[in-house]
């Protein structure tokens, strides 16, 4: 029996023990160099890692078959620098889009410089993998051109948030929730008419300052329809200590960790073979305790919402599992097969953090996760007299501010 790693403070701090090393040091890099926290700067790597992989890995286990998109939500004061970070991470994304645009701005060219022969062939599909601000509309063409799928890279999630509806788009929450399943996605619209996209990946990283939780989200649908719960958590409990910089020079990240972290993801992108991925049985030995213990915390949930995001965090597990197994075998220049019980436990670690995450973001919306309503007077009297029937009635009366004689009537009903 392999015994599961838990981290001590899995539900304050990230862990990052099951990613490869390469992956590691940029994290801690990006975090020191940037003065902020260790979660600010594993968000974007896994997003890094999510859309690098793409559609192309499937992990079978316990039964589920799962593409590794992952949908990250970063949690900071706007002081608390979310977005260098980002911006550090995505460098090698950025090389790989600059290219494919340019590619894609090659083949327009060429088209159209055929037109006046009469040639009417069509313009070729975009080709990217990140995404910004567009239309649901342009995002879906875009996965549609796309198969190996898109992050979205858009800083800003209120941005986003207010972006729907916007378009009359009626039915985009849901389609944001098939986007979320890797189900497939059906539209029809008058001027596009039936479009259907079989297999969308699509990895969403974004940030939100706690202050805006509330207005944000504080509204039935997003609460009830399962889109908030969606999300994998990133909520610093605390922040770094910051320090004014000594040296006029810019803060530069070492040159050598982010070459490393470039080939990673450039041999990531590159190399994944198409391919479907399991997991040892002693990782999933790790998988079932887990999934034993979330029912439990399920059960025990004081809301629908709470219980909600245990179900969600079971399937996250799986897709950083695989993500983390990919990333490892890259790095070692093989392809992967097998997730091991450390990726495994690492993976459980990081659903307890977002969980706690979780909670903290919406005592933030709601004000409370403590729902059980309180007892009336009555109620705690009653349930006092029955599990103390020998306290003295008059000062059971005293200590909860009910005149005794009421005591009296109410224990003599």
């Amino acid at each position: 029996m392999c015994a599961e790693v838990i981290s001590f403070n899995a539900e304050l701090s990230p862990p990052i023990y099951g990613l490869p090393s390469t992956m590691q040091r940029m994290i801690r890099e990006v975090s020191d160099k940037r003065q902020t926290a260790i979660d600010f700067a594993l968000g974007p790597a896994l997003g890094a890692a999510s859309i690098a992989i793409g559609s192309r890995i499937i992990l079978n286990a316990y039964g589920y078959s799962n593409r590794l998109n992952l949908w990250i939500m970063m949690i900071g004061r706007s002081t608390a620098n979310k977005t260098s970070p980002m911006k550090d991470i995505y460098a090698p994304l950025y090389k790989i889009n600059n290219r494919l645009f340019d590619e894609y701005s090659a083949k327009v060219e060429a088209v159209k410089a055929e037109r006046p022969t009469g040639n009417d062939k069509p313009l070729p599909k975009t080709s990217q993998i990140l995404i910004e601000d567009s239309t649901p509309e342009a995002r879906n063409q875009a996965l549609e051109d796309n198969p190996h799928g898109l992050l979205n890279s858009r800083e800003e999630l209120t941005a986003t948030i207010g972006d729907i509806g916007r378009y009359g788009s009626s039915g985009e929450l849901s389609a944001l929730l098939s986007l979320r399943d890797c189900t497939p996605l059906t539209t029809n619209r008058k001027s596009e008419g039936l479009k259907v996209i079989k297999a969308p990946f699509y990895s969403w990283v974004s940030g939100i300052q706690p202050g805006m939780l509330k207005p944000t989200f504080d509204n039935p649908k997003f609460l009830s329809m399962g889109f908030l719960n969606r999300f994998l958590a990133f909520y610093p409990t605390e922040m770094p200590k910051r320090t004014a910089r000594k040296s006029p020079e810019a803060v530069t990240i070492d040159l050598v960790i982010a070459e490393a972290w470039d080939k990673l993801i450039s041999d990531t992108y590159n190399n994944v073979a198409k391919s479907e991925i399991t997991a040892s049985g002693s990782a999933i030995e790790v998988y079932c305790r887990f999934v034993e213990n979330s029912i439990l915390a399920d059960e025990a949930s004081a809301t629908d919402y709470e219980a909600s995001i245990w179900g969600k965090l079971r399937i996250y597990v799986l897709q950083l599992a695989g993500i983390a197994c990919v990333m490892n075998a890259i790095e070692q220049g093989n392809q992967p097969t097998v997730v091991t019980a450390e990726q495994m436990s690492w993976a459980v670690d990081m659903a307890y953090y977002s969980q706690a995450s979780q909670l903290r973001m919406l005592t933030d919306i709601i004000g409370s996760t403590n729902t059980t309503p309180q007892l009336t007077n009555k109620e705690l009297l009653l349930l006092l007299e029955s599990r103390f029937p020998h306290l003295i009635k008059s000062k059971l009366a005293e200590a909860i501010g009910v005149d005794s004689r009421q005591v009296r009537r109410w224990l003599n009903e």
